[in-house]
Order: C-alpha cells, then structure tokens, then sequence
C-alpha cells in the first residue's frame, strides 16, 4: 500500500466551484451598485448641515449680542 503525498487533491480544495465563484460575482457586484448609487443620491441631495454652517450670523444677531454682553460684566482692570 502506497500512501500519495503529493498536494494535487490540496490544490483542488483551494479553488471555488463555480457556484460559490458564481455568487461572490453577484455578492461584490450588488455592493458595488449599492455604494455608487448611495453615493450618487448624496452627492444629488443637498444636505441639511452644509445649510447650517453657511449661515452665519446676521446684524440682528449682532446687535442682541451687544445688549447681552454688558451683563456679563467687564474684565477691565
């Protein structure tokens, strides 16, 4: 009785059958569709916070700052 001690069963072991080649094929291509399309609506939307840092304040704003900082009191020495 021979024993076999090559790796040529080990090599076939290694390899995807078809199927499983099959389905990693559809697995990254469905998440590449999903990544570029969400990334495209982000892209297309506007988003809420960009609206908020844009906006800076106003003269109105300013002048209520200026009531409000005398009762802070002074830190003239």
């Amino acid at each position: 009785m021979e024993l076999n001690m090559t790796n040529s069963s080990n090599e076939d072991n290694n390899k995807l059958s078809v199927r499983m080649a099959f389905f990693s094929w559809l697995l990254c291509a469905m998440l590449g569709w999903a990544f570029a399309i969400t990334l495209f609506v982000n892209v297309i939307t506007e988003d809420e916070t960009s609206l908020i840092a844009q906006n800076g304040p106003t003269t109105e704003d300013a002048q209520k700052m200026q009531q409000i900082l005398p009762a802070a009191g002074s830190n003239v020495q």
